[in-house]
């Protein structure tokens, strides 16, 4: 397995299993305080939809939201809570679909996005930004 590709599947298993929790409990922190934006909207590459994977936004000190990305590529947003979410700007990755791995099965690679190139998975390499503004808001997500 290529060195890159193994990192950004662990960086990603890792950013699930945050995002997710342990144990599934969504009691995590509080998210931070001051205004906040209420987003939804849609994620393209290339002009067309992604309609896997689930959408990540890192806030960089540690707060992080997510959504799965629906047929027409669309998602929404909340905090861990259902709240919406803190204004400020976010890193931007689209995570792929879990694989479920039994103990002692080996996984021959690790789960993609069919066209959509892995730089993209995280919010670490897709170099990709959005501003979450106070207030509703509906984000166009060009992946480039």
């Amino acid at each position: 397995m290529n060195p890159k590709r193994a990192y950004l599947f662990a960086v990603n298993s890792l950013l699930l299993g945050i995002l997710m929790g342990c144990n599934g409990d969504s009691s995590g922190p509080p998210p931070p305080a001051g205004p906040m934006g209420k987003v939804s909207g849609v994620v393209q590459y290339e002009g067309k939809p992604v309609t896997e994977g689930t959408l990540v936004l890192d806030s960089g000190n540690g707060y992080l939201v997510s959504s799965p990305l629906g047929p027409a590529g669309e998602f929404k947003l909340q905090g861990p809570h259902g709240e919406n979410i803190p204004v400020r700007k976010y890193k931007v990755g689209v995570s792929p679909p879990s694989v479920e791995v039994k103990i002692g099965d080996i996984m021959a690679s690790p789960p993609e996005i069919k066209g959509l190139p892995n730089r993209f998975y995280s919010p670490f390499t897709s170099k990709i930004t959005v501003e979450v503004l106070e207030g509703e808001q509906m984000l166009e997500i060009q992946l480039k």
